[in-house]
């Protein structure tokens, strides 16, 4: 018999590496692939279906693989929720610790549910516009535009966390009539859109956060993330809960603008206005509403109980040790550097969503420009009313670190603070 060619010799010879690296029945599909090619592995046609030219998906002249389910996926719990994936919304309000619950949230559910999809809503609406194809029998599996971007992600059959702060942010997940943009200047005779899918309706757990909305409008100043608010949109039903066009919606607040006591007067109060309407539209669904003054330095004890609080809602069973080791990697959470040394500084952690000088509570040394917005807000009305009824503020008289009339909480500030904030 005459010796085979070089090309089959190698063959041969790497034939068992290549069965011991790929392992069982891939192993011998392999060894046959590469025998019959000659010495290079390729993908058997037979198993292949043909697919339309889209160029987002880098699918022009390719073929795909036919799609076979793997074994169905072993529930968290069987006796919970009937064992399904669950869906769980974090919509602490900005600056408000809101991080810190959403991560409290992903490890928990990513400890009895690995394959969690979890993440910043524009992120998730991102993947669906550029993954999500059509159950089409015919194996083409065309790409199209998501009519609800909700149904999408839950395609994946895995629980599902969504990171927002507006019920706003909610209706733009959702798309379709829920996302139709608001044009009216203001007024509730002026809404006249269909009702919106509450976050009750369809989220299984929502958590949220709450701040001193002072500490809140400062901390949007030195992050850089401040707007100007038109108040004309306080009093329409749809504000905080829809998309609105620029003739209503927020504007960037420059430096120069935050010396205008109504730019910081109009934030706060729209932050509690937006925060309202979330807690709203929770309903019963609400699991948690943590004071973020409580979780900045707070003792692993604190910590363990607010964790346990959302475990409790997922209505998962886990160990004590487990939630111990939730603590512990949530404590061990860091905001990106405020220099990397490479020249170039990602300024967000895709995963924990960590902002580089994310955690701040409030800076040591109250500028004027800080204490002439913070003493506006405590003089509005509303403002006061709901400082009050926090708890961040005494109905009258009195003196704490916050201004007149407050009671003293303890200020941490982030090592960025510095350099990243101002």
């Amino acid at each position: 018999m005459p010796a085979p060619p070089p090309s089959r010799a190698r063959g041969r010879r790497l034939a068992p590496l290549v069965a011991a690296a790929v392992g069982g029945g891939t192993a011998l599909l392999a060894v046959s692939l590469w025998w019959r090619g000659g010495g290079g592995v390729r993908a058997p046609t037979s198993r292949l279906a043909p697919v339309g030219c889209d160029a987002r998906l880098g699918y022009c002249g390719a073929t795909v693989r036919e799609c076979r389910d793997a074994p169905a996926a072993v529930a968290p719990d069987p006796a919970a929720r009937n064992g399904r994936p669950l869906l769980v919304v974090a919509a602490g309000g900005s600056r408000s610790a809101s991080t810190w619950v959403y991560n409290v949230a992903r490890i928990l559910l990513r400890v009895r549910d690995p394959n969690t999809v979890a993440g910043w809503y524009e992120d998730l609406a991102g993947l669906t516009g550029a993954y999500a194809q059509l159950e089409a029998g015919n194996g083409t599996y065309p790409h199209v535009e998501v009519a609800s971007r909700l149904d999408a992600l839950r395609s994946l059959d895995t629980s599902v966390l969504l990171k927002i702060h507006l019920v706003q942010e909610w209706a733009t997940l959702l798309g379709g009539a829920d996302a139709a943009t608001t044009t009216a200047t203001g007024g509730a005779s002026d809404a006249d859109l269909v009702p919106l899918t509450e976050l009750s309706a369809a989220a299984d757990v929502v958590l949220t956060s709450h701040r001193d909305v002072r500490e809140v409008v400062r901390s949007l100043r030195h992050m850089g993330w401040g707007s100007r608010v038109n108040p004309a949109a306080f009093d329409h039903p749809d504000f905080c809960r829809r998309p609105y066009d620029a003739r209503w919606g927020p504007a960037p607040l420059g430096a120069d603008g935050y010396r205008d006591a109504d730019a910081w007067v109009n934030m706060a109060r729209a932050h509690i206005l937006c925060r309202e309407r979330l807690l709203a539209s929770a309903g019963d669904k609400l699991a948690l509403d943590v004071a973020a003054e409580e979780l900045h330095g707070a003792s692993a004890a604190v910590a363990l109980r607010h964790i346990r609080t959302v475990a409790a809602a997922l209505e998962w069973p886990y160990t004590e040790a487990e939630l111990e080791g939730v603590a512990t990697e949530v404590a061990r959470l860091r905001v990106p550097p405020c220099h990397s040394g490479y020249g170039v500084q990602l300024v967000l952690n895709p995963t924990s969503h960590m902002h580089r000088g994310h955690v701040r509570l409030a800076a040591e040394n109250v500028e004027a420009v800080d204490a002439a917005g913070v003493a506006a807000i405590e003089a509005d009305p509303f403002c006061r009313r709901w400082l009050v009824a926090h708890g961040y503020m005494e109905a009258a008289g009195g003196e704490g670190a916050g201004g007149a009339g407050a009671p003293a909480r303890k200020r941490l500030r982030s090592p960025c603070a510095a350099t990243a904030n101002r």
